[in-house]
Formats: structure tokens, sequence, C-alpha cells
């Protein structure tokens, strides 16, 4: 029953926010498995955050881990990177917490990996696939969609949709809220 009410109000913050092109996330602690505490979006103390969301059985995150890597480690001084699992099927698996250990020592030390196990930022963010990623500026998301026009061919991107928001973002352009397509994996949001 709390599940199914919890489930709701989410889904009515997410109705909410598709309704306001610049709504604030808001202010959810999840759980973040790296130093065993709760994390919040608002509390955090750099101005633009990159949500990547991820999955353990997903062939287009094997295919952008590296890409992702390299964005983490050219802008880590100015942007926070944040991993975000909200698939049901992976947080319930039996080797859950290896798969989730393995993926840890993949990423930069202090890169904070949620385990979002009520959806809560799935359902704030619209974020349907894995690894879609959303960019957060000044508490307010501004980008949702793929890091790239090529989950295929690293070497065949004609737009790096996730590198040019961030750029932007630095150099302080104006910048509206932008979506792009992303090829994934659907997240599986459970029951």
């Amino acid at each position: 029953m709390y599940l199914s009410i919890l489930r709701n109000f989410c889904l009515f913050l997410g109705l909410l926010f598709s309704l306001n092109t610049h709504a604030q996330l808001a202010d959810i602690d999840v759980y973040d498995i790296t130093g065993d505490t709760l994390y919040s979006v608002k509390r955090c103390p750099k101005s633009i955050i990159v949500l990547v969301f991820d999955q353990f059985d997903c062939p287009y995150v094997d295919a952008y881990s590296e890409r992702l890597l390299a964005l983490q480690k050219k802008y880590g001084g100015n942007v926070q990177f944040v991993y975000v699992n909200s698939d049901n099927d992976n947080i319930k698996s039996k080797n859950f917490k290896t798969l989730v250990a393995n993926r840890i020592k993949q990423l930069p030390p202090n890169t904070p990996y949620l385990i979002d196990a009520y959806a809560n930022y799935l359902y704030q963010t619209g974020v349907t696939k894995s690894p879609e990623v959303c960019v957060v500026y000044r508490k307010k998301v501004i980008y949702k969609g793929g890091v790239d026009d090529n989950p295929l061919s690293e070497k065949d991107v004609r737009n790096a949709y996730l590198d040019k928001m961030l750029q932007k973002l630095l150099n302080q352009e104006i910048v509206s809220k932008i979506e792009q397509k992303t090829a994934g994996c659907m997240i599986s949001k459970g029951d």
C-alpha cells in the first residue's frame, strides 16, 4: 500500500515536471552506495550535475561507458557526475552487490552511485532508457537525452550533445531546455 502511494506521488511529481520546462528537482534523498549515505542534488556544491542513468545488462551502457568516463575526466573539476540505477530488475537481482561493486570500480573515485529503488529521479526527470543523461544546472534539469548521436561508433559521432551542453554552460552561454532522442535499454520500473 505504502509503495503504491509513493509511486503515485512520484508519478504526480513527474507530471508536474513535464508541465514546467525548467522545473526544479524535488529535494529527495537517494541512497549513495559509494559513501553509504543519502545523496541529494539540491545539496551538491557544484552548479552543474550530470545524472547518468545506469543499467548492468544494457549493451548501450557498455558502448557509452568509455565516452562518459572521458567526459567525466574532462569536466570533473567543474561538473559533478552522478550515476543513478533506477532499474527494478537490476536492484532486485541476486548478484546485485557484485554487479554494483564492479561498476563502482570502473568509475573515478568519489563518484556518487545512487540506488534509486523507488524511481524518484526517474519519475522526476521523465527518463525511460539507460544510458540516458540529464544535465541539472542550478538545480533545474535543462538537458535530457543521449550522450551523442552514434551509440555504435564513437569515431562516427556527428553531434556530441552532452559535451556541447557542458561547454555552453561552462562558457556561461544562455541555454534553453533541450531534449534529444536516446538509444538505450528501457528501464524496468517494477510493479
